[in-house]
């Protein structure tokens, strides 16, 4: 039996932090591309001595730590890994984050309405998403990240790939199944990316 969403977390007051699904689901996909070794491997040198708290916010640095050896080490699979897991990662936040009930009025909505509304709940939960950076909503189908640590690398589509899959598929799920995400990073820093969402279809 799934487990009642306890809704979103408050931000901790001590440092930056992330989200737990910014984090495991992405060991999970490493897991299961890579085995079940490597990732235990990898989670006891990034949180050395104790298991982590798979529910818990995450420190930010640990997260940074995280993705950028998944993606240093696992280089060749990196990209179905970081798309995978932040599939993974918005289906668990659906669970944890948001009531059916609110799921089903969302899905009912007007798409417009229902863009709008999963927006302000990303925005006004932003940290969990992005840590210490910056998260904009310049459209109801757009979401401009700047500034954000776990954009990690020197390659704009691999440093997106995780965040554009989680919102791909936060929105698909909740506003619409046809929406397609398309990404570009904004210039410098490197950890700064755009994500615009469209389907033809529905305007």
């Amino acid at each position: 039996m799934a487990a009642r969403p306890s809704g979103w977390i408050r931000r901790p007051a001590d440092g930056d932090s992330v989200g737990a699904e910014m984090v495991f689901p992405l060991a999970d996909q490493l897991a299961a591309t890579e085995g079940k070794a490597a990732a235990r491997a990898l989670e006891a040198e990034i949180w050395p001595g104790r298991p982590p708290d798979r529910e818990a916010p995450v420190d930010q640095a640990r997260a940074v730590a995280f993705h950028r050896a998944v993606q240093s080490r696992f280089a060749d699979n990196y990209a179905k890994i970081a798309t995978d897991a932040g599939r993974e990662a918005a289906d668990l936040i659906l669970e944890r984050r948001m009531s059916p009930r609110a799921r089903r009025l969302l899905s009912n909505a007007p798409w417009p309405v229902a863009a709008w509304l999963l927006g302000q709940a990303i925005r006004q939960n932003a940290w969990y998403f992005v840590g210490s950076g910056r998260l904009d909503l310049p459209g109801r189908l757009e979401l401009e990240l700047h500034d954000v640590p776990l954009l990690v690398g020197d390659d704009p589509a691999l440093a997106c790939r995780f965040h554009v899959a989680l919102f791909e598929r936060l929105f698909q799920r909740v506003v619409d199944e046809r929406l397609r995400c398309y990404e570009g990073m904004l210039g410098r820093p490197a950890a700064s990316c755009r994500i615009a969402l469209y389907a033809e279809e529905i305007g």
